[in-house]
């Protein structure tokens, strides 16, 4: 005696795969609740569930796999990479397909993650980097301002010593130090006058002696004298 013929029977909504019946509660769905076989096979067997999932499928739009004929759910298969057989229950193909996707997005999180891990590592190396330059600038314009300062110093402590040097010999010599002879021979070389103060000088040189500016000048002279 054969078995009964799944195929007819799963075509006819008489059982809930290939193989398998429906159970009382399954039963009791379809006929007592007038839900419809596939949601019942996709586990809905609840007038409570069957409104969830009919309000779920409005706010999404999106027609749930159970519903879809055998012709798109292989479309679907193949765009997966999935390889099924013509004879394969709708069940089997609903749940490789599934499975697939399940895969492709775990992928898809992983690799955003990676991803965004790369860029986090970059992101790091990048401050790393901009902080090592600012260090070796920094460095490097500490030793050059240190060096002109070392150069500058030396070079005021090289003509210090010439200067103490040449009054030495002067001095040896008896010659006077060139400031003491401008003094006696009245010529102004002090660098620290200003031009304007040179002016103003020579302004009061040109203008008439009075008796007391003439007394003045004759006391500055023999100051010099006796010096």
């Amino acid at each position: 005696m054969s078995g009964p013929n799944w195929a007819k029977l799963y075509s006819q909504g008489r059982c809930k795969a290939i193989g398998v019946s429906f159970t009382e509660e399954d039963q009791n769905a379809i006929h007592g609740l007038g839900i419809p076989v596939d949601y019942v096979r996709a586990g809905v067997v609840t007038l409570k569930d069957y409104k969830e999932q009919l309000k779920k499928e409005g706010a999404d739009g999106k027609t749930p796999m159970f519903k879809m004929d055998r012709k798109k759910l292989f479309v679907m298969a193949k765009e997966l990479g999935i390889q099924a057989s013509p004879d394969v229950s709708k069940e089997i193909l609903i749940a490789e397909i599934e499975k697939s996707k399940k895969i492709r997005l775990a992928k898809a999180k992983q690799a955003g993650s990676v991803e965004k891990a790369y860029k986090a590592q970059d992101k790091e190396e990048a401050k790393d980097r901009a902080k090592v330059e600012l260090d070796v600038k920094k460095q490097k314009e500490t030793q050059e301002a240190k060096f002109k300062n070392d150069e500058e110093k030396a070079k005021a402590d090289v003509d210090g010593q010439r200067d103490r040097a040449l009054a030495e010999q002067n001095k040896q010599k008896g010659e006077k130090p060139a400031r003491e002879i401008e003094n006696e021979e009245g010529i102004d070389n002090d660098p620290e006058k200003t031009k304007k103060d040179k002016e103003k000088e020579k302004a009061e040189e040109d203008l008439p002696k009075t008796p007391a500016k003439e007394v003045e000048d004759e006391v500055k002279k023999n100051k010099k004298k006796k010096k």
